[in-house]
């Protein structure tokens, strides 16, 4: 028994329109997404999503509030990605990438290797995601330093 299947072609023109479309369909997110952060800090919000959002910031500040850009930095060691390629033993012919930048990582760059995941970053652009708050992997979500470290300043 056979099923049929159809093919259903668009004229290009149509697919760089809905290509377009889905462009300007992403940056309106994005901009909504950016100002409704921008508009949230700003405006107090009801007392039932303040209440949820306080119970979930609860649990991150007391570990957040050990913690310092500083700190974390000092317990992320610089090495090259060379010597990282070399210990992990990581194919060559493999194309390398900072998934924070899109950049590629190659063997003379400083990247910090993390504590908890075998993931490496080019040194400033992990630097600037710490800054930022960020105490976890950009790639996996795990902790930038181990449990047991004290972060403590």
């Amino acid at each position: 028994m056979a099923f049929g299947f159809y093919y259903f072609s668009l004229p290009r023109p149509y697919v760089y329109l809905l290509e377009l479309i889905g462009l300007i369909k992403f940056m309106i997110f994005m901009a909504s997404r950016h100002l409704g952060s921008y508009l949230s800090s700003s405006s107090p919000a009801s007392s039932r999503e303040n209440n949820n959002a306080c119970s979930e910031l609860d649990a991150i500040s007391s570990q957040a509030s050990q913690m310092t850009s500083e700190s974390v930095k000092e317990r992320l060691p610089v090495v090259e990605f060379g010597s990282l390629v070399e210990r992990w033993r990581l194919g060559e012919e493999i194309e390398h990438v900072c998934t924070i930048c899109m950049r590629c990582l190659d063997g003379g760059h400083e990247v910090r290797e993390l504590g908890n995941c075998a993931h490496a970053f080019h040194r400033a652009c992990l630097d600037l995601w710490v800054d930022e708050g960020r105490w976890t992997c950009p790639l996996c979500r795990s902790k930038l330093t181990p449990e047991g470290t004290s972060m403590g300043l």
